[in-house]
């Protein structure tokens, strides 16, 4: 379980690092110039990258979906895929909605928000298995699953 939360915390964080540079392509540069400045291919690159590590966030998300609660997985899973869908609607209104900011600078926003976000991995901790920074039992009888499955359940 340490390596899938290590996966999505490193793929997290890298997808926050490539959508700064992203936005950082642009960014001092005033409006009138992007066209002619030679950078599509820069941003088609760093744009495909960023892709590439949204994708491996969300694989990184789901691998670690089943750990939550087997009797509810169902249930999670729905959870963390309307989250998926409420979060780039909440995104798109905090990041890109006002028509005073430049969508570089709200690249670049929006990737520090990443970072900081992935950081939350290092609270995941499951006490058979452990976490991120935590062995199994490192927390000694807590268990933060308010449910717990019935005795015996296999899921």
């Amino acid at each position: 379980m340490p390596g899938r939360i290590w996966s999505l915390w490193i793929s997290q964080a890298l997808e926050g690092v490539f959508c700064c540079l992203l936005g950082l392509t642009t960014s001092g540069m005033a409006l009138e110039e992007i066209p002619a400045s030679n950078t599509a291919g820069r941003c088609v690159l760093l744009l495909s990258v960023f892709s590439i590590f949204v994708q491996m966030a969300e694989g990184g998300t789901y691998a670690i979906v089943p750990q939550v609660s087997r009797s509810a997985l169902g249930v999670v899973s729905g959870i963390v895929g309307a989250g998926g869908n409420l979060g780039s609607v909440v995104t798109t209104a905090a990041f890109f909605a006002s028509s005073d900011a430049r969508t570089d600078d709200s690249f670049i926003k929006m990737g520090l928000a990443i970072v900081a976000s992935s950081c939350l991995c290092a609270l995941l901790y499951w006490p058979d298995e452990g976490g991120a920074l935590l062995g199994p039992r490192a927390l000694g009888r807590f268990n933060p699953q308010l449910v717990l499955p019935p005795e015996g359940y296999g899921g």
